[in-house]
């Protein structure tokens, strides 16, 4: 690499992050960022858990209703005793991990500081970049354990699991409905909550219906690409809110993947040219 082309990068990179730190500083004098601080936090996740240890209704209709399969109600049951500063800054440190996951380098994260919702995602307590992660996590590693969870609370997670890796995902899934047999009601709930949903939309969601973007998800899996099933499964999330924008991350880090093993191949392509141009060494011949 050229010493023009990295400095080109460094200098995107920090273009990146001066972005980010100017929207949070204007985000936080105009008052435009989640309220009360730890958004979701103390908002969903938290009365959601509180509800369960106390046998009150976890899928009760109301502001700000809470849509995740009941293994989700398990995770938060066990969080949500915890500080909400304490469990804000944990999905803090998490949304890093995952966005240098997805980033692949410390040069990249600043690449992806460009797209505007990051600083909103990162105030809102929400699990968004965590999800996106996992999504690329499916893709990239085929990993099951994690898209299982998910799965449940986005359901399209399940559409970027390599289909040679079904058998693990399933087994995933069904090891967590398992450990909620105890409150086997709760998924009663749940359903007769995701109908509710589906008749009346909650929340700032994008005007394109879940029955418009599915088909396009479906045929972007169908191409069996690495890309195709990311992209697909980001487009068939079933409630789609502005906030879900950061899903997208997911198919920029595939395409980060795909660009390098482009490089290398370009690479290796030069370097098997040039060994096939480089004349054969002329071999040292008997004297007659």
């Amino acid at each position: 690499m050229s010493t023009s082309t990295r400095m080109m990068r460094i200098a995107a990179s920090l273009g990146g992050c001066a972005i980010f730190v100017l929207i949070v500083i204007w985000g936080i004098g105009a008052g435009k960022f989640v309220k009360p601080v730890g958004g979701d936090i103390p908002t969903i996740f938290q009365p959601v858990g509180d509800a369960f240890r106390s046998g009150q209704p976890v899928y009760a209709w109301k502001d700000l209703p809470f849509f995740y399969a009941p293994p989700l109600v398990i995770v938060f049951a066990a969080l949500s005793w915890l500080p909400t500063p304490v469990l804000f800054t944990s999905i803090l440190f998490a949304d890093v991990v995952a966005l240098r996951y997805m980033a692949g380098g410390w040069l990249r994260v600043g690449y992806l500081l460009w797209y505007v919702v990051l600083p909103f995602e990162f105030a809102a307590g929400q699990l968004n970049i965590i999800i996106a992660a996992v999504l690329v996590a499916a893709v990239r590693g085929s990993r099951t354990a994690l898209p299982a969870l998910f799965a449940l609370a986005k359901i399209s997670p399940a559409l970027a699991v390599n289909p040679a890796r079904w058998r693990p995902f399933l087994a995933w899934t069904l090891l967590l409905i398992a450990l909620t047999l105890p409150w086997w009601w709760l998924w009663a709930q749940w359903l007769e909550q995701l109908l509710r949903g589906w008749q009346t939309p909650v929340g700032p969601q994008i005007p394109i219906p879940f029955l418009v973007r599915l088909p396009v998800g479906l045929l972007l899996v169908a191409t069996r690409t690495r890309l195709g099933r990311v992209t697909g499964a980001v487009i068939a999330t079933p409630a789609f809110y502005w906030g879900s924008l950061v899903l997208f991350l997911a198919p920029m880090a595939i395409g980060f993947d795909l660009w390098d093993e482009r490089q290398v191949h370009r690479a290796r392509l030069s370097t098997g040219e040039a060994q096939v141009a480089r004349p054969r060494p002329i071999e040292a011949q008997a004297p007659d």
